[in-house]
């Protein structure tokens, strides 16, 4: 792990930050893990009015060296069994020439502190894994021959009933 990482909860009605945020989503979309395709210019353009108007949205950018060097697009839901909010990783990313430091490891435990911040009850990131080449995808958008969702949950709290019903 780097001793310069820096994170930063995205604004993206700043400019500057919007930028960061689409050039790590197109690393991400273009990587054989979110599907090898660079997202459409017109979808720029509606992410830039969509996304700072969703409420409970948790944009988080990570840094190294005042450069870009990941992204988790995190989005609050609610589960009815806790009847409380719950907190989904839609995309994470890491560039590859900043993989392999700690990075994504650290970009959890931010993503897990704002959670409990939230007194979200769970934690989800639903990912795929491709069997054949030991690849895990961390978005749906491309199902490869031979993948399985996966869906990962860290309660933060244990429902009572399911508890006293075992």
């Amino acid at each position: 792990m780097t001793d310069n990482l820096q994170f930063l909860h995205a604004n993206l009605s700043d400019n500057n930050q919007f930028e960061d945020f689409w050039m790590l989503l197109n690393e991400y979309a273009n990587d054989i893990m979110g599907g090898g395709a660079t997202l459409p210019i017109e979808k720029k353009e509606q992410l830039r009015i969509q996304l700072p108007e969703i409420k409970d949205s948790y944009i988080l950018i990570a840094y190294i060296d005042g450069q870009p060097a990941g992204l988790a697009n995190c989005f609050t839901g609610y589960s009815t069994f806790n009847a409380a909010p719950l907190l989904n990783i839609h995309d994470f990313v890491v560039q590859a020439n900043f993989r392999n430091k700690g990075i994504a490891f650290a970009m959890l435990k931010q993503i897990e502190e704002y959670a409990r911040e939230k007194n979200t009850a769970n934690l989800l990131w639903k990912y795929l894994k491709a069997i054949k080449e030991q690849y895990i995808y961390i978005s749906p958008l491309v199902l490869p021959p031979m993948s399985l969702i996966l869906l990962w949950v860290k309660p933060f709290f244990l429902i009572r009933n399911y508890i006293e019903h075992l």
